[in-house]
């Protein structure tokens, strides 16, 4: 009997968490985030979206290749201090400085993978970095030759053969 009412207890305890989990991932799904757009003229526009509007406007990390992150921040290129990268959770901004001195951004989603189709992965495994502007499905594709843990991140464009070398800010 002691063992029947410890077993009932203990399914009981386990449906207490599950029920738990699924409030805390239902309250974090309903999250509210403030999106602040800058447009070209450097107007500026707020609106409030949740995290699924979030997710579907900049997409979700892929979770399968959590240790395949960048690191988030501001990433200044090696040669030309006036261009970058910032990085954040879902997307990845390509900046310049434009002649007011403002920084002009082009926002993309990423995903980062173990593989691409036009590199040999069968031969030299990698880490490659798949960039998708959403405004016009503009897409790039890089090899991750540094991923940043050092202060460096590096790049190879699969397309033109360039590596492009950002340091942290």
């Amino acid at each position: 009997m002691k063992m029947l009412i410890t077993l009932l207890l203990l399914l009981i305890l386990t449906s207490c968490i599950e029920i738990n989990q699924n409030l805390e991932r239902d309250k974090e799904s309903k999250k509210e985030y403030k999106l602040i757009v800058r447009d070209g003229a450097g107007e500026t526009t707020e609106q409030i979206i949740t995290k699924e509007e979030a997710d579907e406007l900049y997409g979700k990390p892929n979770s399968n290749l959590k240790e395949l992150k960048l690191p988030i921040g501001t990433w200044i290129h090696e040669k030309d201090a006036s261009a970058g990268l910032q990085i954040t959770l879902y997307r990845i901004s390509m900046f310049t400085k434009n002649t007011e001195g403002s920084y002009d951004h082009d926002w993309y989603s990423y995903k980062i993978m173990d593989q691409h189709k036009k590199a040999d992965t069968d031969v030299n495994p990698g880490k490659f970095l798949n960039l998708t502007r959403s405004i016009d499905e503009d897409t790039l594709s890089y090899e991750i030759l540094n991923d940043g843990e050092n202060g460096t991140i590096s790049l190879l464009h699969l397309d033109s053969g360039r590596i492009h070398v950002y340091n942290k800010e």
